[in-house]
Order: C-alpha cells, then structure tokens, then sequence
C-alpha cells in the first residue's frame, strides 16, 4: 500500500467520483474528480500526486488528468466507438479504490425539439415520403 502517515496520497485511501466513471456518450468528455487521501484516509487539501488514467476498451480514447492543487485532479476521458471501457485509475503503480471502473459509451439520444428533416434534391415545395428500406436523399440534423 502506497502512502504514509506523513499526509502523502495513498492508493488504496484514495477514491473518484463521478458520472464519467459509469457512462459516457461519444465525442463528448465524460468527467469524474479523484480525491487524494492520505494512509490514514483524511482528504489531502494539496496536490501533487502523479495519479495516472488508462483506459481500455474497443478504440483508443482520449483522456486528461488536471491536478486543481487542493487535492482533487478534474478527469475527462471521450470515446469516439460505443462499447464497454475500463477506467483504471493508478497512484504509484497501484489502483485507487474501486479501480479499474466499467463505463459504457453509447450514441446520444437523438432529441425531436432538437433534430430536423431535410429532403434534397426537391425542385418544389411539397411533402416528401421517405419509405425505410427504400433509397432516398434527405438529412436529418
């Protein structure tokens, strides 16, 4: 167990918290905050730790650890293919309590106040049928 009595981080004292250690919606940062606890479990208010984030999963992802310097380091991580990942957060070689952590990427929900439909190629205004598993040129934002 990394870590002393003298205030320093220790691994297994040490915890995260956040959405981002659980869920993920692609091209989009998943975030998530590690909190430095010493030996005896009292929250660090300094920072320091060289904490290091891995990740593994079905593609490469892109991933920061920010050191705040009161003990806390603000995480992201965004995966560009769905899919399971695992977040294994390590201090001095070791992982940090409840590491490594099962995120799940997925695609955003498309939302109806949000998304349009646009037909292309339509000399005139009028309603256009697009028939699923029919060829069609349209867009939908």
């Amino acid at each position: 167990m990394s870590g002393s009595p003298d205030g320093r981080a220790c691994a297994a004292r040490s915890y995260a918290e956040g959405d981002g250690l659980a869920h993920a919606l692609l091209r989009q940062p998943a975030c998530f905050t590690i909190c430095a606890s010493d030996l005896a479990g009292r929250r660090l208010r300094r920072g320091g730790a060289p904490f290091v984030l891995s990740i593994r999963g079905p593609d490469a992802a892109a991933r920061t650890v920010h050191d705040l310097g009161d003990g806390t380091y603000a995480c992201a991580w965004e995966a560009s293919v769905s899919g399971t990942y695992a977040l294994s957060i390590l201090l001095h070689g070791e992982h940090i309590e409840g590491s490594p952590f099962a995120a799940v990427a997925a695609v955003p929900a498309a939302e109806a106040r949000t998304s349009a439909f646009e037909a292309t190629h339509v000399e005139e205004e009028a309603l256009v049928v697009v028939v699923a598993g029919e060829a069609a040129a349209a867009r939908v934002r």
